[in-house]
């Protein structure tokens, strides 16, 4: 009785139950991708002309230097390649937000390019945290 006690505490949800660890850590990397392509179409898509983006930029940092320390929470669980998450957020942001930070006078193409590059490097952590929560409380080969 406490061995079976002591496998379903290290296997959360119930027997045969779909929704694990696993389950709700992909749909919340999904989520949060999803999120953050929604709100940036929805704010940056046709800025007011001189518009500062400034609250923007530093609500996107903080919610992605967030999402770094939660990948590390995704490691614990055995999803190892969210390793590979932290990088492209903390780059994204400091290409996105960088951009955003400028005033609206040095905007130029050049920075325009940047920040797409920084909006790309974000939705691939999100994306790599969709990947990498396959792998939660997946028994790892000894």
């Amino acid at each position: 009785m406490q061995a079976r006690a002591a496998s379903l505490a290290t296997r959360p949800g119930a027997a045969g139950s779909v929704w694990t660890r696993r389950a709700w850590m992909r749909l919340a990397a999904a989520s949060g991708g999803c999120a953050i392509a929604i709100w940036l179409w929805t704010n940056l898509a046709d800025p007011a002309p001189g518009m500062p983006h400034v609250r923007i930029a530093a609500q996107l940092q903080l919610v992605h230097a967030m999402t770094c320390f939660a990948s590390a929470t995704f490691m614990n669980l055995g999803a190892l390649k969210a390793r590979f998450a932290p990088p492209c957020f903390l780059s994204g942001s400091f290409c996105l937000c960088g951009s955003l930070y400028l005033p609206s006078r040095l905007h130029s193409p050049l920075t325009s390019g940047i920040a797409l590059l920084g909006v790309a490097l974000l939705l691939t952590g999100w994306s790599v945290l969709i990947v990498a929560s396959g792998a939660i409380d997946r028994q790892r080969p000894e």
